[in-house]
């Protein structure tokens, strides 16, 4: 069991209480995702899906990927932070099957309020497709009426520039709103 660091919590600003789950894996970008520039469907600034009663903002200057062909149904997005695609930000959002099933990371006390959503979030780093990788990662889970949306957004950086990335990522994720 790991605690969130508490250097963490300078760059974050927000309340964070969460234990990183016995099952988190450390990913770099390529494993994480098939997404990539220029494959899929393109998204920039303002982003808003009915099916997942959510919005969110693209940090200005960045786009982000799905890797999806348009009549694919929307999961989430990958931000690439650089042109190599080592450093990024990924997206996963998802309809809960078992409304009573609580995937790891979401469960506990603590956490964060992301609008309407609960929230947790940790850190993580260790050797990643052969090379050391950090990874933030805030769960969420948005309750409407009888249904549970989940998700994620993963910063994934080489360990040592999570600072570089930090900013675009507290941006996307202080931007994620559900209605």
């Amino acid at each position: 069991m790991k605690i969130l660091h508490a250097s963490l919590l300078l760059f974050l600003s927000l309340p964070v209480a969460a234990e990183e789950p016995t099952h988190a894996v450390v990913a770099s970008c390529a494993e994480t995702t098939l997404a990539m520039p220029g494959n899929g469907r393109l998204f920039k600034g303002a982003v808003k899906n009915e099916d997942y009663r959510f919005t969110a903002v693209i940090p200005k200057g960045l786009s982000a990927w799905d890797g999806a062909d348009d009549v694919a149904p929307f999961h989430g997005f990958t931000i690439f932070l650089d042109p190599e695609g080592v450093a990024c930000i990924d997206f996963k959002i998802g309809l809960r099957i078992d409304a009573d099933s609580v995937p790891e990371g979401l469960n506990g006390k603590g956490g964060i309020k992301l609008g309407k959503a609960n929230a947790w979030q940790w850190t993580s780093a260790k050797d990643a497709d052969g090379k050391p990788v950090s990874n933030m990662t805030t769960v969420l889970t948005y309750r409407f009426k009888n249904s549970v949306f989940d998700g994620e957004v993963r910063l994934i950086s080489p360990q040592g520039q999570v600072k570089t990335y930090i900013a675009a990522y507290n941006s996307f994720v202080r931007s994620v709103r559900f209605y």
